[in-house]
């Protein structure tokens, strides 16, 4: 059995222990799940799923940044991106992706997750 005076022998060069938030807690603290959410993503798997079993003939399109570092920016792509789908919609399913991290790129590239503040270099 361990107690705290113990502990701080085996932990010298510990301070102090702070529980952290879950994950799954901090995902409902950002993003709250709603019913329209939850039935817009499943409506979405759905539909590729459909075309993935080629039960859909249309072709499955995924486009969408690397990874997001503007949120109104990469909501204001899926707001255009839902606009120009619809003349394409009976020959293709576009669909949307998004990271909030990347790994694609050796430059400091690695999403809201880890770099909130970032923004990414001229070119």
């Amino acid at each position: 059995m361990t107690t705290p005076e113990t502990d701080r022998v085996s932990d010298q060069r510990i301070d102090r222990v702070v529980p952290l938030t879950t994950p799954a807690m901090l995902h409902h603290e950002i993003c709250p799940w709603t019913t329209k959410l939850s039935s817009a993503v499943l409506t979405g798997r759905r539909a590729v799923g459909r075309v993935l079993d080629r039960t859909d003939d249309r072709l499955l399109v995924v486009v969408g940044p690397c990874s997001v570092h503007d949120p109104a920016a990469a909501l204001d792509y899926a707001h255009r991106l839902r606009r120009g789908r619809r003349s394409a919609r009976d020959d293709l399913l576009v669909v949307m992706r998004s990271t909030s991290r990347s790994h694609a790129r050796r430059w400091a590239g690695r999403g809201l997750s880890t770099t909130p503040g970032w923004t990414a270099p001229a070119t």
